[in-house]
């Protein structure tokens, strides 16, 4: 619907206020039908595909992608290149470097079921010993 006004009144002066007035009516006749897809929000609605069609525009224009301008390119470089003595740059490749890997350490034997249990052992000594020099503190009752 707001592409067939903004169609009718493409030109003119105060396109968008004649488009928005006319969508305006179109959106109050419509709240009178229950099964109308149009809303109330006419001024959003037409700002929004404004833009949208806006920088669909900007975004094929700022491409130059049409062939004048792809012309305009290819004399500039031409007139750019033109009595260059430089026509290629040559291209060296270079060996991939050699990689020194990382030595690998010997890994440590693993540890036996001997081993941690008496690790288990000595933490909980150690543990228990820490316990015993704490002071014990005096127990008190409020009455």
């Amino acid at each position: 619907k707001i592409d067939q006004l903004l169609q009718k009144h493409h030109g003119q002066k105060d396109c968008l206020v004649k488009v928005d007035a006319e969508y305006a009516v179109c959106v109050q006749a419509s709240q009178k039908d229950p099964n109308s897809l149009l809303h109330p929000t006419t001024k959003h609605h037409i700002s929004r595909y404004v833009k949208h069609l806006a920088k669909m525009k900007n975004t094929k224009s700022s491409l130059n992608i049409s062939p004048e301008k792809l012309l305009d390119t290819q004399q500039l470089w031409h007139h750019l290149t033109e009595g260059s003595e430089t026509v290629s740059v040559p291209v060296v490749t270079i060996p991939p470097a050699t990689v020194n890997p990382p030595t690998i350490k010997p890994q440590d034997a693993p540890l036996t079921k001997a081993q941690i249990e008496q690790m288990v052992k000595e933490i909980v000594q150690q543990q228990q010993q820490q316990k015993d020099q704490q002071p014990m503190k005096k127990r008190t009752r409020n009455c």
